[in-house]
């Protein structure tokens, strides 16, 4: 019986299929990694979308708190000012004005932590270019809505496949309501990034994890 298999495994056809395998395992990595690609494309158009469609809209009334807050944190590192929406995203959104470095007025609204007119102060009475801060800020918020549409692939894709992760994707990419808050400077984008994020490392861990015997 073993010099059975010997001989066969000696075949050409044998050979043959070792390099059909080959080539299957070839195309599937190639598929693989242009869906991939395909994702991250789409997560990029997600952030396009979301930062042309606010360019030429005011500031809601609380992105300028959070900017003024997260430039605050970088600078003083004090947290007096809107402490209650998080320290990461007002910090992420204000990380390229560590580059520009902007006029920060310190006056008796800011002794009081009074973030509102701390804002309206920064922003529209010190000399401060606010349509280019706001821009940056907006950018950078707009890269956290395209990660957001990215981690919704990969959660996807491990439940349903390649094909799966991306339709999930394409329906975060133009879903109305992401595109409207992905490029605002608020904590609400983040705060979906990391909800996702946690509810699908939970899912892999109840996966993961066996209870001894069984």
């Amino acid at each position: 019986m073993q010099g059975m298999q010997l001989a066969l495994a000696r075949t050409p056809s044998f050979a043959i299929n070792r390099q059909e395998l080959g080539w299957l395992g070839e195309t599937v990595a190639t598929k693989t990694a242009l869906v991939r690609i395909i994702a991250v494309l789409l997560a990029m158009l997600h952030a396009a979308l979301a930062i042309t469609a606010a360019m030429e809209k005011s500031p809601t009334f609380d992105e300028p708190t959070h900017l003024t807050a997260g430039y605050s944190y970088w600078l003083k590192n004090d947290y007096r000012l809107d402490p209650e929406n998080g320290n990461w995203p007002a910090r992420w959104a204000a990380l390229p004005l560590l580059w520009s470095r902007p006029v920060f007025p310190e006056n008796a609204v800011w002794d009081r932590g009074d973030v509102g007119r701390v804002s309206e102060n920064f922003l529209y009475r010190s000399g401060n270019d606010s349509d280019r801060m706001m821009l940056q800020g907006r950018s950078m918020m707009a890269i956290v809505g395209a990660g957001l549409c990215l981690l919704i692939f990969f959660c996807s894709a491990r439940l349903f496949g390649p094909v799966g992760g991306l339709i999930s994707e394409l329906l975060a990419v133009f879903d109305p309501s992401l595109l409207a808050h992905s490029a605002l400077i608020t904590a609400d984008i983040t705060a979906a990034f990391f909800f996702i994020a946690a509810a699908c490392s939970y899912f892999r861990l109840l996966n993961a994890v066996t209870s001894p015997g069984f």
